[in-house]
């Protein structure tokens, strides 16, 4: 379910950039889809090698909140941390960054 409201997010986004840009958002709604499909195949490495693709694309909350998410659920804890304060300076709402963060700390 995170996944897909990440989805929405940048399927709208592309309807209010500028025709030039949208390529190079397609291209990272693309790299972030992917990243959905190998999640739900619990192919963690692989969602996150495809979440990076889309961050250096077009960087938003959703994407770092994703590669958190992933990163804790492989254990490293250093980066799912960093992914979660990154997200958040993105978007202070964001509530997986906060849950990740919350399961970390306690």
């Amino acid at each position: 379910m995170r996944k897909i409201i990440g989805l929405i997010g940048l399927i709208s986004l592309i309807g209010h950039i500028p025709s030039e840009a949208n390529s190079f958002i397609a291209d990272a709604y693309a790299y972030f889809s992917l990243g959905v499909i190998y999640d739900q195949d619990g192919k963690i490495k692989e969602a996150i090698e495809e979440y990076k693709k889309a961050d250096k694309i077009q960087t938003n909350a959703e994407i770092k909140s994703s590669l958190a998410i992933d990163y804790f659920t492989l254990g490293n804890l250093s980066r799912a941390k960093k992914y979660a304060k990154e997200a958040l300076i993105l978007d202070s709402t964001c509530t997986q960054a906060h849950f990740i963060l919350g399961k970390i700390y306690f």
